[in-house]
């Protein structure tokens, strides 16, 4: 993940559990929202999970039961939105 990245201000998507054990579920708010791309990323920046050209609606859940203990970052893309939450896996 860049400093250059655009965040778009407009939370259009639910993140649960946060924080997180084993997994995360990624819900729209909106029945049109799409989901194009998924990147996890550590606090240093190195992207730990990626998944590209999803066009998912609805909801997906992500299993990460391998990821250490600690603060995360997670990038969706959708359209020509992104958006980037935090993310704490216990």
């Amino acid at each position: 993940l860049t400093g250059t990245d655009f965040i778009s201000t407009n939370n259009d998507w639910n993140i649960y559990p946060n924080p997180f054990s084993n997994s995360i579920t990624i819900e729209s708010k909106n029945e049109n929202n799409f989901l194009q791309s998924v990147k996890i990323a550590d606090a240093s920046g190195k992207i730990i999970y990626q998944k590209e050209n999803l066009l998912e609606i609805g909801k997906i859940s992500i299993d990460l039961p391998n990821v250490p203990i600690g603060f995360y970052f997670l990038l969706l893309e959708s359209g020509d939105s992104k958006q980037i939450f935090k993310l704490i896996k216990k």
